[in-house]
């Protein structure tokens, strides 16, 4: 090689070095690209074992909306006398289809394991992680990253950094993620852990159970969640920030004792005597802090992650018109009407209707008419029916959450009348004292 040729070759390298307009700078991690315009991409996670119809009509609707999906792909318990592992369903030729990015989520169960390579709980993790990678490309779809979704005891997050070196080696994945609770950022042993992948979902939400069962519950404080969303950022490592689109179930016994909760899935057949309350992630509460997030994005931040995907058949999640309003960082807005539409025989059924972007808990209406005498009235779907003097009726929703919320486009029948002439009834909400 001539003495010409090599120093092009140096300038050459200089100049990829040392790009104009400065010195050289680390090359970030890589980001997904944003959608709509956002200054932070917004993710969502599909956590639906099975994909019902309602699931896959919702996800052509809304699935572009979101940079990448985060597919629950199998569940790893370690409660009986032997680790085992149950796979979600994903339509793989719908994923493919939609052209979204997919990351494949691995949610590993309580676990007292050392994770060291010859016990049978990492085994069965690091199994699970090559069937799961082996389906989704089987299906036709790449995955963009395996993330593994493990509550770790804050004592034992060194022995969990020794499991994610055995994934990073035996599996390869593109990118490897976890989820990480606040509790972790205090310890001495996270930046060790987070060095070990290639970002980390900071999970801000559902981390309190309550201690009585008349007391409030947060399913998310915004103030602390703010808090370690600063205080994450402050790390440098690549994070995102997961937050709620969701509801609980608070079941609660006879003698007033918590039993459990319910976040997902069919309403659960708790034991006779059991009343149960529903505690949702507010949405105005979240989408103030959505907006400054947007407005000013976290140093190291790379997205926003919504648990979960909105799903008419899953009645304890958002629906859409709620989450699409909070990604904007605006507060959605309840409009519930109540009116009268033709029914059977010539009755007027008593319809409740949500015309907003918020859900919201029915609430008492009283309906008013002129010119026509009552024939007969009554109540539905558990509502009670009461006359409320000449040409009045007032309907009063089941007590506690037994109606559940009215989410928004929900046309609900509440009741019927029937008048002995044809006027058009007007209904108005009652002040609840």
């Amino acid at each position: 090689m001539t003495a010409f040729i090599r120093l092009g070759l140096i300038l050459w390298a200089l100049v990829q070095a040392f790009p104009a307009g400065g010195n050289a700078t680390p090359a970030p991690s890589p980001r997904p690209a944003a959608v709509a315009g956002s200054p932070l991409p917004q993710r969502v996670y599909i956590w639906q074992r099975v994909w019902s119809p309602a699931l896959c009509r919702s996800l052509r609707a809304h699935a572009g909306e979101f940079a990448t999906l985060d597919v629950l792909a199998a569940e790893l318990s370690f409660a009986g006398a032997a680790p085992a592992a149950s796979y979600a369903a994903p339509d793989w030729a719908l994923l493919r289809e939609l052209g979204v990015p997919v990351a494949l989520v691995v949610r590993v169960g309580p676990c007292r394991s050392t994770w060291g390579p010859d016990t049978a709980e990492a085994r069965l993790v690091l199994a699970a992680g090559a069937r799961v990678l082996a389906q989704a490309r089987a299906g036709g779809v790449e995955p963009v990253e395996l993330q593994l979704d493990y509550d770790s005891a804050t004592s034992r997050l060194r022995e969990y950094g020794g499991l994610l070196r055995q994934v990073r080696t035996a599996l390869a994945p593109p990118r490897l993620a976890i989820t990480t609770l606040p509790t972790w950022l205090g310890s001495a042993d996270f930046g060790a852990l987070v060095a070990g992948t290639d970002t980390y979902v900071l999970q801000v939400h559902g981390l309190d159970r309550p201690d009585a069962p008349d007391r409030p519950y947060v399913l998310c404080d915004p103030g602390r969640a703010a808090r370690w969303i600063r205080q994450a950022a402050a790390l440098g490592r690549p994070f995102r920030v997961a937050l709620p689109a969701y509801g609980y179930r608070v079941a609660v016994d006879l003698t007033g004792q918590f039993r459990g909760l319910q976040a997902e899935g069919r309403a659960k057949a708790w034991p006779l005597g059991t009343t149960k309350r529903a505690v949702w992630a507010d949405p105005p509460q979240i989408a103030r802090l959505v907006g400054e997030l947007l407005a000013h994005p976290p140093a190291a931040c790379e997205s926003l992650c919504w648990f979960r995907f909105p799903c008419e058949d899953d009645r304890l999640a958002w629906r859409w018109p709620t989450l699409a309003e909070v990604m904007n960082g605006r507060e959605p807005r309840a409009d519930l009407v109540m009116h009268t539409c033709p029914g059977e025989d010539g009755a007027l059924d008593i319809v409740l209707e949500n015309r907003g972007t918020n859900q919201a808990a029915p609430v008492p209406f009283r309906v008013n008419w002129r010119g026509a005498k009552l024939v007969a009235a009554e109540g539905a779907g558990g509502w009670r029916c009461e006359r409320d003097g000449e040409g009045r009726i007032v309907l009063t929703p089941p007590a506690g959450d037994a109606a559940g919320p009215v989410f928004p486009g929900d046309s609900v029948r509440v009741g019927w009348l029937r008048l002995d002439a044809t006027v058009v009834p007007e209904a108005v909400p009652v002040a609840v004292p």
